[in-house]
């Protein structure tokens, strides 16, 4: 199919072909279109699930497959050229119909009802439904849907309000009366009005006691329009200086009250509506950011296989250690992102020296040393916040002046880096090693005590002993308990089999189990939860793309590396349509599953 023909259909133009046929992922897209069109436009369409239900079990794989071919057809001709139709199952189909109403789609219904018994298939076959109605009502917020004003109004001249009310009425506003300041405050307790007409001049209490009394109570948020008989300049000047929105002169006219009380009721709700989109897109932002910087740290600490969720501890440590320093929340937060990303240097250093469970040679270290520098580069490109370089940079600078890289001392060194330089060293010590576990609590103590004025800010270090001390059950820590990933292997060779054992007898943190079949498969993804599943394609009894469209019909998370050994493209493109995660080609190399492992 061409794409004018394309256009044609979606068009309803005259084709030869009625409804559009698609496959799983090009109607996965469509969908997802259609629904937000639905939400936007507050439009309707009908979902509808065609089943054919063989009568007996006799038919052959042949028959079968002419009935439900014929379904199909029957289904595709009774449809508008604008509607989609997608087979989900060994014989089931989904139509997605848009924009028509109850009684078309009876009449649709019935079209395919009577086609369907006019066939000669349903001596074999019936074709049943399911059907249901969508309808996406785009949800206003309770200001923006209510469809009129409503005016408080404050006046000890009864004259004044019925006046005010008479004009405003007029207009289509909802109004409210009242006599004295004491009144509005009382009425104020269980209703929210547009806007507010108060009086100056009142006894008792005039307009400005009154409006006072709003402030201080936290009506704020209700805008406030003076009413006033007084033409001197000094009353206009105290009003507006107090923060009323306009004023309006007495005796009424109708006009200008009418006018005035509409424009300063639609300018509020506008600032309003556009400070709630900017707080609103400034949390997405905000939001969207912080998942970056996460998966950014997740990747770094990927390269080590003994430091997985360091930069998160750190930060977390980092943020509480702030807390009690007495920094901001919003502070509290941005020590808490730049202590995410604290290592971010380390991408650039290889594996290999980052790996090594031995002593690093002096040409190995100086290589570490280079990632401080390294983390800076990368982070100072970031304009929204330059802080974030901060962390990065000097994090391994010492109080006494012996750290590195710039040999910084004392006040010198920022206090965010300072921060992050306890927590950093703190998590170092209380962390899972390929050469140790977590050392004990009073070890870690005695360190940070030792470190106390040289190597720590000697108040953050405090902090950080006094989080200690309070930690009785020294929970504050990686748990030294492992959660292996659990990993499934699906290959008819057992020699593929020992290979893959062989890599992972040296990976304590992955648990594997071997399968030879994808019937097997199957039954232990049903049996186990997994995290990630190394297949084979061309497998005996069930073979890997049906293993991955159970995983996929099945919506289960896990991970899917495919295995091939005869580069056929054909099979890679049919695997990556069905969103595989990764590929190895076989014989699998050691040094290639590692990779893709820590890639995953």
């Amino acid at each position: 199919m061409e794409l004018k023909e394309v256009s044609a259909i979606l068009e309803e133009k005259k084709t030869s072909g009625n409804a559009m046929w698609m496959g799983g992922e090009v109607f996965a897209g469509v969908y997802r279109y259609m629904m937000r069109y639905l939400e936007r436009y507050n439009g309707s369409a009908y979902k509808l699930l065609y089943t054919v239900v063989f009568d007996t079990k006799e038919n052959t794989d042949e028959e079968k497959a002419a009935v439900k071919s014929a379904a199909k057809d029957i289904l595709q001709e009774s449809l508008r050229n604008s509607d989609i139709l997608m087979q989900v199952g060994e014989n089931q189909f989904f139509l997605l119909l848009m924009e028509i109403d109850d009684e078309n789609v009876v009449k649709v219904v019935d079209r395919i009802e009577r086609a369907w018994e006019s066939s000669p298939f349903n001596i074999v076959a019936s074709l049943i439904h399911e059907q249901e109605k969508v309808y996406i009502e785009r949800h206003e917020s309770e200001e923006n849907a209510k469809d009129y004003n409503w005016v408080a109004v404050v006046d000890d001249n009864s004259m004044n309000l019925k006046m005010a009310e008479h004009i405003l009425k007029k207009d289509g506003t909802k109004v409210t009366t009242m006599q004295s300041g004491a009144e509005l405050l009382k009425f104020l307790k269980d209703n929210t009005p547009d806007i507010i007409l108060l009086d100056v001049m009142m006894p008792e209490m005039d307009g400005f006691e009154t409006y006072g009394h709003l402030m201080k109570e936290g009506y704020d948020n209700i805008p406030i329009i003076f009413l006033t008989a007084d033409d001197t300049d000094a009353t206009e000047t105290k009003g507006l200086g107090l923060g009323a929105l306009d004023f309006i002169k007495k005796p009424f006219v109708p006009e200008v009250l009418t006018l005035r009380v509409k424009n300063s009721i639609e300018l509020i709700r506008l600032q309003r509506n556009l400070a709630d989109a900017v707080e609103k897109k400034n949390k997405e932002n905000k939001s969207l950011f912080i998942h970056v910087v996460q998966s950014l740290a997740d990747a770094i600490d990927a390269k080590d296989t003994y430091t997985n969720g360091h930069s998160g501890r750190v930060a977390k440590y980092s943020k509480m250690i702030a807390e009690r320093a007495g920094f901001s929340s919003e502070e509290q937060d941005n020590i808490y992102m730049i202590g995410l990303l604290h290592d971010v240097g380390k991408i650039g250093i290889p594996d290999s020296v980052i790996n090594k469970p031995g002593r690093l040679t002096d040409a190995e270290y100086e290589m570490i040393k280079n990632h401080p520098s390294m983390g800076a580069r990368i982070l100072k490109n970031i304009k929204e916040m330059p802080q974030l370089a901060i962390g990065a940079r000097w994090h391994h600078e010492r109080y006494d002046g012996n750290g590195y890289p710039n040999g910084l001392k004392g006040d010198d060194i920022p206090d965010i880096a300072r921060i992050i330089s306890v927590a950093d060293a703190y998590d170092a010590m209380t962390s899972n090693r390929s050469y140790r576990k977590p050392l004990e609590q009073d070890v870690v103590r005695r360190e940070i005590v030792e470190g106390l004025g040289t190597q720590f800010d000697p108040v953050y270090a405090q902090i950080m002993l006094d989080m200690i001390d309070e930690d009785k059950n020294y929970e504050l820590k990686e748990s030294d308990i492992v959660v292996a990933k659990k990993v499934l292997l699906a290959d008819d060779s057992t020699v593929i089999h020992r290979i893959v054992e062989h890599t992972f007898n040296d990976l304590p943190q992955y648990e594997l189990e071997c399968v030879l079949d994808g019937e097997q498969c199957i039954k232990e993804l049903e049996s186990d939860k997994y995290d990630l599943v190394l297949l084979d394609l061309d497998m005996p009894v069930r073979n890997g793309f049906e293993v991955i469209k159970y995983i996929r019909n099945k919506e289960m998370n896990i991970r899917i590396v495919v295995l091939t050994g005869d580069n056929d493209i054909e099979s890679i493109r049919m695997a990556d349509n069905m969103d595989v995660d990764g590929y190895i080609n076989k014989p699998i190399g050691d040094k290639v599953l590692r990779e893709v492992l820590r890639s995953l």
